[in-house]
């Protein structure tokens, strides 16, 4: 009987790392869509900075289809709006 029980708990404890694993692995997914995100945000702003609007909103849409769930997706939708806008008010 002792011998069954160290085989049940070690498959516990096999599976409890497992589910440990698995939980940091898309914790640090997580982390690096945000990241990543925020890198071509950042990339989005320099195109604003330097006029080139177009290419921005290029970019902030990528955001958006990319990495829906994060931060930067949300801040990168209303950005789209005010930068779409502009953009048809400058070619119109």
């Amino acid at each position: 009987m002792g011998r069954a029980n160290e085989q049940v708990n070690g498959g516990m404890r096999s599976c409890a790392l497992l589910v440990a694993l698995l939980v940091a692995l898309f914790g640090v997914t997580g982390c690096s869509d945000e990241s990543a995100a925020q890198r071509a945000y950042e990339r989005a702003q320099r195109h604003i900075e330097s006029d080139e609007i177009d290419e921005a909103v290029q970019v902030l849409e990528s955001i958006v289809e990319t990495y829906p769930e994060t931060e930067i997706a949300r801040t990168a939708r209303e950005d789209l709006t005010l930068y779409r806008g502009l953009s048809v008010a400058v070619d119109a």
